[in-house]
């Protein structure tokens, strides 16, 4: 409900007609800030963002209380994951926020990727 709401105000208040690549990774950079994350690669493509999050606290988090990784993977796909596709979505119905690669180690990153309309 929260990327819902979240995603809507946004359109709204930024005047989204049709997301492009550019404004959809500042847009990642600004909303996962939000979850304490600020070590944010993006690589702008045609009709896609790449996105790489090093440092993050919820995995950090997870980790800390002896959680597994892949109970993390579940976790976030579940969490996370969902709210930014749900988020997405609502400023663009046709994209997809998709986790592309869970990270092998805490030293690793996870690889999300923004689909954007073809």
């Amino acid at each position: 409900m929260m990327g819902t709401q979240m995603g809507q105000m946004t359109k709204e208040e930024m005047g989204i007609t049709e997301l492009d690549a550019k404004t959809a990774a500042k847009i990642t950079k600004s909303v996962v800030s939000g979850f304490g994350i600020s070590n944010v690669d993006a690589e702008e493509k045609p009709t896609s963002v790449l996105i790489k999050v090093h440092g993050c606290p919820i995995y950090e988090g997870y980790r800390a209380v002896g959680i597994d990784d892949e109970t993390i993977e579940v976790m976030c796909r579940k969490g996370a994951l969902r709210f930014m596709d749900t988020f997405f979505k609502q400023l663009d119905p046709k994209a997809s926020y998709q986790l592309k690669k869970f990270r092998s180690a805490p030293d690793d990153c996870c690889e999300e990727e923004i689909t954007l309309r073809k």
